[in-house]
């Protein structure tokens, strides 16, 4: 199904609007992807393309416009001339503005504030900059463009909502803070600031809100506010028990269950045996007589039933990063500057890709592989992976601190594509979010030595190396969350960056392997805590999710370590007698790459 993005820059599948013909061919696809399943006469788009004042030509041009429509999807049937009209047959899943209004709709409609936050923010995260950004200003563009803007700043306000009714006023005041400066004439979200700091405990200042929006408004409008916000106020003053913050929900069960387990087993086993008994029984032993025979510089696809390996391919170079994406898995090899392309299916090289440097890391989504480097000039690389051709390579630089704006020209270590764009993290402390195009929209600094990124329904997540976090950036309001403590990722800091090791997101999970702490931590993301952490032993470095568990390369070790993400138990540990040092989940196979 060819899928087309009006969110943002007019996109059509792997197609941005460079592939898509001249501004008004474009705006003919919006036009028609707008008024989708109807027959729209020929009139009507010359009115629309044109605004009533078209020249002798436009019945020709908008042939020619069909025309290279046609060429430029390259799907039949999809375009329709009959009957003086032209029709563009187009299933709503297929569309990224169909899928928002209908994201919106459940969310209004969901049973709980958990619920209606996961669907706005799906919603929302379909956007990627202002909608319809490259087609000029034509009467339609404007229209639909004020349109679909108000709908997502209205969405944007029920995801304000619903962080205040899961009880993250905390959290959530700063965001609407930064709103309400934005959209200073906007009521709602003042409503639901004055809410926020008063749960807060912050009574004057949700007070002086409400008094700085009615001089805003005499003052420009005449107006006063209206009836809901006089009534907040009123409620504020007298200390209504009816504003009070939720409690906030309950963490999973699993965490009072893994707990509870945790310290009984511990306490059992500590007056048995000691501290490295009571390791060896938590995490299971396992016999390294019977390691798979895998030599260095290799890929061995693993059975995930039997933990066998079913076929081993010799790589050249050094690998250093996998990727699988349901039939193919990627293989980036850093001393040979190769992306090495393998079928899951028949476990056989497919090809091999020349990069322009010496690959970190990869990523997949928008229709492109994406490459992270070291390499100060060619930082984050597109590939094509239909065609193995280079895009594009990019240098990026190490965002700037204070007034001095900018840093200097840096590398990258990791990647991740979520959300409308590529998330880089780059230098000693910082992250860019980059459109498809190449183009960075915004940065960040994270913090000392931001090693991984992983993308999450909700969030990114970086790894931060210095104080041992994860720390959270919000993709809606590009703005930095909080931050996760977790386990010791310092130590051996120089080995887990010449590894490249990362961390996973599925859902609301995130796994974060700490490599000199011989554990990987599992982190529920909605409720931003620990839930339980398993000892693998070893130096677990690199993570992939997929075939219902979680998989772990422990070099160290010379294992694979199977996880059961329900129970947070090794399932099984799969040795090797040479190191792995990534792993990666195609469709049927475990591939893991050795050093």
């Amino acid at each position: 199904m060819l899928e087309f993005r009006l969110l943002g820059t007019l996109e059509a599948g792997e197609w941005d609007g460079a592939g898509l013909g001249s501004r008004k061919q474009r705006a003919l696809l919006a036009y028609l992807l707008l008024h989708r399943n109807e027959a729209v006469s020929r009139d009507a788009l010359v009115d629309a393309l044109w605004a009533g004042n078209p020249p002798a030509s436009a019945a020709h041009a908008l042939d020619v416009y069909a025309s290279g429509l046609r060429k430029s999807l390259g799907a039949d049937g999809l375009l329709d001339a009959r009957g003086g009209a032209l029709r563009l047959t187009v299933d709503d899943d297929a569309l990224d503005v169909a899928r928002f209004e209908r994201l919106v709709g459940a969310a209004r409609q969901a049973g709980s504030p958990l619920e209606r936050l996961a669907a706005i923010e799906q919603a929302l995260a379909l956007w990627r900059g202002q909608a319809l950004a490259d087609l000029g200003d034509e009467p339609f563009v404007r229209q639909e463009r004020e349109r679909l803007e108000e709908e997502r700043l209205a969405a944007t306000e029920e995801r304000f909502d619903a962080l205040l009714a899961l009880g993250r006023h905390d959290e959530v005041a700063p965001l609407l803070r930064s709103f309400v400066t934005e959209h200073a004439l906007r009521e709602r979200p003042r409503g639901l600031l004055m809410l926020a700091l008063y749960r807060a405990g912050r009574q004057a200042d949700a007070l002086e809100v409400y008094q700085s929006f009615r001089g805003s408004l005499r003052e420009e409008l005449g107006l006063d506010p209206g009836p809901d916000l006089r009534a907040l106020e009123a409620a504020i003053l007298r200390h209504d028990p009816a504003l009070a913050a939720p409690a906030p929900p309950a963490p999973p069960l699993v965490w009072r269950r893994r707990r509870r387990a945790l310290f009984a087993g511990v306490v059992t086993i500590a007056i048995a045996a000691g501290t490295a008994l009571a390791v060896l029984l938590l995490t299971g032993g396992h016999d390294r007589s019977a390691a798979l025979t895998i030599p260095h510089l290799s890929a061995a696809a693993v059975d995930p039933a039997t933990g066998r390996a079913v076929a081993v391919l010799p790589l050249h170079g050094q690998p250093i990063a996998a990727l699988g994406t349901g039939d193919t898995i990627w293989i980036a090899n850093s001393t040979d500057r190769t992306l090495t392309r393998v079928d899951d299916r028949t476990m056989s090289v497919v090809s091999t890709i020349g990069l322009p440097s010496q690959p970190t890391a990869l990523a997949y989504g928008g229709g492109r592989i994406w490459i992270a480097s070291l390499d100060t000039q060619h930082s984050l690389t597109a590939v094509d992976p239909r065609s193995g051709n280079v895009v594009f390579s990019i240098p990026l630089r190490q965002p700037g601190l204070g007034r001095f704006g900018v840093g200097p020209w840096t590398g990258a270590s990791d990647v991740a594509f979520a959300h409308g764009s590529v998330w880089v993290t780059v230098g000693v402390s910082g992250l860019l979010r980059v459109s498809p195009q190449g183009h960075v929209l915004r940065s960040f600094v994270v913090g000392p030595e931001p090693l991984a990124v992983a993308a999450g329904p909700t969030a990114l997540w970086v790894a931060i190396i210095g104080p041992a976090q994860l720390r959270e950036v919000d993709p809606f309001s590009n703005s930095l969350g909080g931050v996760i403590q977790v386990g010791n990722m310092q130590d051996g800091s120089e080995s887990r960056l010449a590894l490249h090791c990362t961390i996973a997101a599925v859902g609301n999970s995130i796994w974060a392997p700490a490599y000199f702490a011989s554990g990987v931590w599992h982190i529920d993301a909605v409720h931003r805590r620990v839930v339980g952490v398993v000892q693998t032993g070893g130096s677990p470095c690199t993570v992939a999710i997929g075939l219902g568990r979680v998989w772990v390369a422990n070099p160290n070790a010379e294992e694979l370590d199977e996880i059961d993400p329900a129970t947070e138990g090794i399932v099984r540990r799969i040795a090797f007698d040479s190191p792995p040092n990534s792993v990666a989940v195609g469709r049927a196979h475990v591939w893991v790459v050795t050093s």
